[in-house]
């Protein structure tokens, strides 16, 4: 690391932050503890920051430099290879420039696992993302624990006398690439880092993007966690449980990670104008605005941005920052900027911001969505065939209302991160229902057939936590309905398959046979596509790439090749899928549940049978 260079580089990160943020809001509590490890020498400290925006690293370079804190080395992606002497000065400040994936590389990662736990080793402060890539969605990502076992493996090899992992995570008021970001999920290419895009994006550093909000967590000792799953596993021998540690280690992160997160009003306001996407007026905005902020300081979160302002005043302050994604019409209304095609991008922009709030809302929004399923007025025939409910009887049966929530919480275990614990799951979902009861959402009642019923008594707060989870459930249905294509075809690229599916989403919005067109969005039908590989609807086989290597290209990766199991490939299993999720959909006006059967499906869009 050249210092010299460190200066120079912190000297422009303070020119363009200053210009571009209002403010950054640094956990100095959290900084003191980290300068105290440092200057202890108790172990070596790891850093892992949650990953929004290229700017995380740029940003924790610099709130260490303004800090007299020694700059950390940063496993920083290869995209910045390409910069000239941007890369130069990256690499003199502490970046090393790593590939997205080498595990088919053996030398590769020799190389790197040896300078890595050399940097450890010697004491270094070292920073990595434990999410792998940016979040273009807005959600935290599961943990990807490549570099975490290389880092994990210098402890139990006994390169260093303990190490702790400190999660930092960073909060913006609107991220420098969300419009980037909403392309890319549309299937649009990634633009490539290079000179001349920085160049072009320099117009960039004169707009204003609000607040940053840094909070570093509580560090996490490596030594205990080793300890504590050696007690678990009973055994002596180190090497065996490691997969355990790393992965106890990494969602015990990630969990660090959510927990100290923050929000502002941008994502507050964009949540509100996704329930009301035909437009708001302006007072009721702010009205709605101030309740899901109160809703949020009662799960434990915090808004950001808020004191010592009126509530006019953050909303406007939140208006004025979405201003690319939302229009008023009138003087007092307002709704999202979607007057033409070329503009629905703009909800999954919102979708955003709005993500950012899932985390505290997740287990009621499966709640929510399965309580409409199960009511009898939402479905056409006033009394859905799957529902063992009495006639007659308020509400729903209070254990059918879990199993659904259930059922909803497995599927999109891709969506919300945490640990495969159905026990757990189970608990946290009856306790979010006992907190709807005494939030008056739901109320509880006995029924004649002895069981607990449960009736929604606050449809305004039921049908925004439902808009929190229909998009997902929708990309699923889609993702499953696209399937009925794939069996006379065999095997297919997963690259393939991806691109069908968002054009079948696309078609399916157009069609009026979705209801939400963030439901387009490349990430979430990824998840959706690797949920089926894990129940075993789809199969994959890797197959060696075609084409004979040069000697100065690096091999290109494997191909995956997706393919329906049997049990699924037989007729009525796979469409039998298809309605138990499509039940859980908010259907769009008009459609009825038996619009959703694969014969209708095919009916409405011919073209799906020749995907």
């Amino acid at each position: 690391m050249n210092y010299k260079a460190v200066r120079k580089f912190g000297w422009l990160l303070r020119k363009v932050c200053r210009n571009m943020y209002d403010q950054i809001h640094v956990d100095e509590t959290g900084l003191t503890q980290i300068r105290d490890l440092l200057a202890d020498r108790r172990g070596s400290v790891v850093l892992v920051p949650t990953h929004r925006s290229y700017v995380d690293f740029l940003l924790m370079s610099y709130v260490f430099f303004a800090y007299n804190i020694p700059v950390p080395y940063v496993a920083a992606g290869e995209d910045f290879l390409h910069m000239g002497t941007l890369t130069k000065l990256l690499r003199e400040s502490g970046a090393y420039f790593i590939r997205r994936s080498f595990s088919d590389d053996p030398l590769y990662t020799a190389v790197f696992r040896a300078y890595t736990q050399y940097l450890v080793s010697r004491g270094h402060t070292i920073e990595f993302f434990i999410e792998g890539s940016r979040s273009r969605s807005g959600k935290q990502l599961h943990p990807k624990f490549g570099i975490l076992s290389t880092v994990v493996d210098c402890y139990l090899s006994e390169k260093v006398k303990n190490l702790y992992i400190v999660p930092v995570t960073i909060d913006y008021e609107k991220p420098l690439e969300v419009l980037l970001h909403q392309s890319e999920l549309l299937g649009e290419g990634k633009i490539r880092e290079s000179i001349t895009a920085l160049f072009k994006a320099m117009p960039v550093v004169r707009k204003k993007f609000g607040s940053i909000s840094v909070k570093f967590g509580v560090p996490l000792d490596v030594k205990q966690y080793v300890d504590a799953t050696l007690a678990r596993a009973g055994k002596q021998e180190v090497s065996a449980p490691t997969s355990a540690i790393v992965e106890d280690l990494g969602y015990a992160i990630t969990d660090a990670l959510i927990e100290n997160a923050t929000c502002a009003m941008s994502h507050v306001v964009a949540t509100i104008l996704l329930v009301y996407r035909q437009g708001i007026s302006k007072p009721e905005l702010v009205r709605q605005a101030g309740r899901l902020r109160l809703e949020i300081l009662r799960r434990g979160g915090r808004v950001v941005g808020t004191q010592g302002r009126s509530p006019t005043d953050v909303v406007d302050r939140a208006l004025e920052l979405l201003h690319e994604l939302v229009i008023m019409r009138r003087k007092d209304l307002v709704e999202p900027a979607v007057t033409s095609r070329e503009q629905y991008p703009n909800m999954i922009g919102l979708g955003y911001y709005r993500n950012k709030l899932l985390h505290w809302f997740n287990r009621e929004g499966v709640l929510a969505c399965a309580y409409h399923a199960l009511d009898a007025f939402n479905s056409h025939s006033g009394k859905a065939s799957w529902v063992s409910s009495t006639l007659g009887e308020a509400g729903v049966d209070r254990q059918e209302l879990l199993d659904g929530a259930s059922f909803l919480h497995k599927m999109l275990t891709m969506e919300f991160v945490r640990k495969d614990d159905p026990v757990a799951d189970s608990v946290h979902l009856a306790k979010a229902l006992e907190h709807l009861e005494s939030r008056k959402v739901f109320i509880s009642t006995a029924a004649a057939s002895s069981s607990v019923r449960v009736e929604a008594v606050d449809s305004v707060m039921l049908s925004l936590l439902g808009t929190l989870v229909w998009p997902f459930i929708d990309s699923y249905w889609v993702a499953v309905t696209s399937l009925f294509a794939l069996r006379p075809h065999g095997e297919v690229t997963t690259e393939d398959l991806l691109k069908r599916l968002q054009w079948l989403a696309e078609t399916m919005y157009h069609e009026k046979l979705i209801s939400f067109y963030e439901s387009c969005s490349r990430e979430t039908l990824q998840n959706a596509l690797a949920l089926l590989e894990g129940w075993s609807v789809l199969a994959s086989r890797r197959r060696a790439p075609t084409g004979k290597k040069s000697a100065s290209k690096v091999s290109k990766p494997a191909v995956q090749l997706l393919s329906l199991t049997p049990e699924y490939a037989i007729d009525g299993e796979l469409e039998q899928l298809a309605m138990r999720v499509s039940r859980f959909r908010k259907l769009p006006p008009g459609v009825h549940p038996a619009t959703t059967s694969e014969t209708e499906v095919l009916a409405r869009l011919p073209a799906l049978s020749r995907m």
